[in-house]
């Protein structure tokens, strides 16, 4: 990899700075080198104990891929228990206790991370789609999207996504709402009365599915 070639030409002659030093480690990780990833972040650290986000890049990089959530959650801890985790990767932290079904410790790492940085959005929504939909919890996905939602922290796709959690819950008109208000939000969404259509077709609302897909 000519990238990292050339990274190294610097490394090797003490002449890449410790946040060009993550960004090595990072394109070791991104190509399955994680063992490489490592050291290169605690010198980087070491070297300027101000920047963040070292461990969590990479194993965002090379264990999600390859879906080994335990060895993500390991390294990412490693920042946040050393204050080194931003907001931003706190939720991608939060998505990966989700997807362990460690649903708690998700949503109590949201909350934290708004905190920190009341910009961000999608957390709760990310989170409760993670777990909730695949067991068909549709009542306690849409308590937590509507977190979302209520606060203005719902953007346009993941409002679709709530379209599709309300179908599925056989809240029709409100799943219209929320198609209209994404739709007025990005108009480069499409498909969201298709979505929530094929939601309900097979349910006693099928009805409804026809006149969705009429209009």
């Amino acid at each position: 990899d000519k990238l990292i070639e050339w990274m190294e030409k610097d490394r090797t002659t003490g002449k890449l700075s410790p946040a060009n030093c993550i960004n090595l480690a990072h394109a070791y990780a991104a190509i399955g080198k994680i063992a490489k990833a490592h050291p290169l972040v605690k010198q980087a650290y070491n070297a300027n104990p101000s920047l963040t986000d070292g461990y969590a890049r990479c194993a965002c990089q090379y264990f999600w891929p390859n879906k080994q959530y335990d060895k993500l959650i390991e390294w990412m801890e490693k920042d946040r228990t050393t204050g080194k985790l931003s907001p931003a990767n706190c939720i991608n932290l939060a998505h990966a206790y989700a997807t362990v079904a460690n649903i708690a410790t998700a949503l109590s790492l949201v909350k934290k991370a708004y905190k920190d940085n009341p910009s961000l959005t999608d957390g709760y929504a990310r989170c409760a789609w993670q777990h909730f939909w695949p067991i068909k919890q549709y009542d306690k996905l849409i308590e937590w999207m509507e977190r979302d939602a209520a606060a203005s922290k719902l953007s346009p796709i993941w409002r679709l996504n709530y379209a599709l959690a309300l179908a599925s819950a056989e809240d029709v008109s409100g799943a219209e709402r929320q198609v209209e208000m994404a739709y007025a939000e990005c108009q480069s969404l499409v498909n969201g009365y298709v979505q929530i259509a094929n939601a309900i077709r097979n349910t006693a609302l099928n009805i409804e599915c026809e006149r969705l897909l009429i209009n």
